[in-house]
């Protein structure tokens, strides 16, 4: 909680700009799939335990985004272009 009062507070003073990289579960599911050594935050199913995690923290990502760039299909240089051209637009 005092993380996220900082950066609402952050946010209202207007001191920082936040991006929400957002991805489906599965897209990262499969980025994950050449590392083995990640291990399981709840011991579940990966693609149970990602997709819970995205249901909890997605709505509340979007709230605090200034921005929110969809990045499933997105290479690394797609991405850091979609969010340097959203950056000079806003």
């Amino acid at each position: 909680e005092h993380s996220l009062a900082l950066l609402q507070s952050a946010q209202l003073h207007s001191m920082i700009r936040t991006v929400y990289l957002r991805a489906q579960p599965e897209q990262l599911i499969k980025r994950m799939q050449p590392t083995e050594n990640r291990p399981s935050l709840t011991g579940a199913d990966p693609v149970r335990e990602m997709r819970w995690i995205f249901d909890e923290r997605d709505e509340l990502y979007q709230s605090l985004a200034d921005i929110t760039i969809d990045v499933g299909t997105q290479s690394v240089d797609q991405t850091v272009a979609a969010v340097l051209k959203s950056l000079d637009e806003s």
